[in-house]
């Protein structure tokens, strides 16, 4: 029968608890970043729903300076036609005037 040396002995429980401490060690910690995995995706969530909003408030005042931007060009088309005839009738008034003082 061979005989087991105290070395030996003493090694196998060693190397159990050993196991035993790096199991538990990465137990630990992948449940410490499972956790702060959960805490990020809630800080996350947050902020994706803030942005949201944020998103749907400018889109509204989007479409709010789009309404007025067209309303400010049909103004501005009036007015532009408003002058042209203007200065038609300008130029109308100024011609006869200088016709009637050829006369």
């Amino acid at each position: 029968m061979p005989q087991v040396t105290e070395a030996a002995q003493t090694g196998v429980p060693s190397i159990c608890v050993a196991v035993l401490v790096v199991g538990c060690f990465l137990i630990l910690s992948t449940w410490a970043r499972l956790w702060w995995l959960g805490q990020r995706h809630v800080v996350l969530a947050r902020a994706h729903e803030d942005l949201e909003e944020r998103c749907d408030v400018l889109e509204r005042d989007a479409r709010e300076h789009r309404s007025a931007l067209a309303s400010i060009d049909v103004r501005l088309v009036e007015i532009r036609a408003d002058g042209k005839r203007n200065t038609e009738l300008l130029h109308t008034l100024v011609y006869g005037h200088v016709a009637a003082s050829k006369e």
